[in-house]
């Protein structure tokens, strides 16, 4: 492919994927209980990250998202509730708490994280990334969205 061809396809990721960053800062600040709001951002996420088009989000999303919902909904909005609680900044919250509030925020992330691989685990994937962009989507003040190089 020419230079100039494939810069525009990098700008053209790079451009849908900040904005759907963007969309999702802003969109997950408080969730609903019952996931329309996680739907929407994960679905978002996904997309901008091209997990739709192939794999286990491909054609069940959102009966994959409303099962990961089912098992980490709760953990979820309670972080979210503990985040508010705070006068903390959103923005800075993993660096403005305390290193035993910052260890326990980080073990209860991993434990959501281990409960989504069985939903986000497919035939070529160890579920990892699917995991870490659906998290990025509702929590974006604590996870960010990991790809397999660095998991490696």
């Amino acid at each position: 492919l020419p230079s100039k061809e494939i810069s525009r396809a990098i700008n053209a990721f790079g451009e849908g994927f900040n904005t759907a960053v963007f969309e999702i800062i802003k969109t997950s600040k408080t969730l609903d209980k019952n996931g329309a709001l996680f739907n929407q951002c994960s679905s978002r996420i996904l997309g901008s990250f091209k997990m739709t088009r192939s794999g286990i989000f491909h054609k069940k999303l959102y009966e994959t998202l409303s099962e990961c919902w089912r098992v980490i909904g709760k953990p979820v909005l309670d972080i979210k509730q503990q985040i508010q609680k705070t006068d903390k900044s959103r923005d800075r919250y993993l660096l403005e708490i305390s290193e035993i509030e910052r260890e326990k925020v980080v073990s209860e992330i991993w434990q959501i994280t281990k409960a989504l691989l069985p939903i986000t685990m497919g035939k070529y994937s160890y579920g990892l990334v699917g995991a870490s962009k659906i998290l990025f989507s509702v929590l974006p003040e604590i996870v960010l969205p990991v790809d397999n190089v660095q998991w490696k």
